[in-house]
């Protein structure tokens, strides 16, 4: 069960219901890795993203997320860093030999593992810029004049798309643990031929 908010590039909107599911670009579907050592909040993620018409493999482990990265070919992998055998960091890195990682650090990242990754980055996708950070409360820059399309931020646990001065705002929530009695949720971008539509996706065990 849940709920679903949309925004679609500036001039429309992606239907919630009636538009197609997002794939590959051969048409197949998308394939998500989601490692999460709580199996109820892992199963919780991949039903939604099965939902949405996802491949979708799951891992307890870091060292099953390593091996499962490279028999699945996943196109996205949901991290949860904190594992029980090896942290997020070092499959980060076993990762980092199958595709780019981006990732930027959050507020609580204060040990000495999370000093690699930066507090915030721009990150290209299909042509339109993102800016990414954790806490939106930290942006110092004008994400307008220096091109970005979105920016997308976490800290609240509170989903939110709105759109400001030609730039859109997403914050996806938290697919969990609970708190601050938000819903859990993810959130969807879409970029299609430079536009860029944003869908928040609610649910609940």
């Amino acid at each position: 069960t849940g709920g679903r908010t949309t925004l679609g590039p500036m001039t429309s909107t992606i239907a919630a219901r009636g538009r197609g599911h997002l794939t590959r670009a051969d048409g197949s579907p998308i394939r998500a890795l989601v490692v999460d050592d709580e199996p109820s909040l892992g199963e919780l993620l991949s039903t939604v993203l099965r939902y949405e018409g996802w491949q979708v493999e799951s891992a307890l482990t870091g060292h099953a997320a390593i091996r499962a990265a490279f028999s699945f070919n996943p196109d996205v992998i949901l991290l949860d860093v904190m594992l029980p055998d090896i942290g997020g960091l070092e499959v980060l890195q076993e990762l980092e030999s199958v595709a780019p990682v981006l990732a930027v650090r959050g507020n609580v990242d204060v040990q000495p593992w999370a000093s690699g990754f930066p507090d915030c980055r721009v990150v290209e996708v299909g042509g339109v810029l993102l800016y990414v950070l954790h806490d939106l409360e930290q942006l110092d820059i004008d994400p307008a004049a220096g091109g970005m399309a979105a920016v997308v931020s976490g800290h609240t646990h509170h989903a939110v798309i709105e759109e400001r001065g030609g730039v859109l705002y997403v914050n996806p929530g938290s697919a969990g643990p609970r708190r601050f009695h938000h819903p859990l949720s993810i959130a969807l971008l879409q970029v299609a031929g430079g536009s860029l539509g944003a869908e928040i996706v609610e649910f609940s065990a």
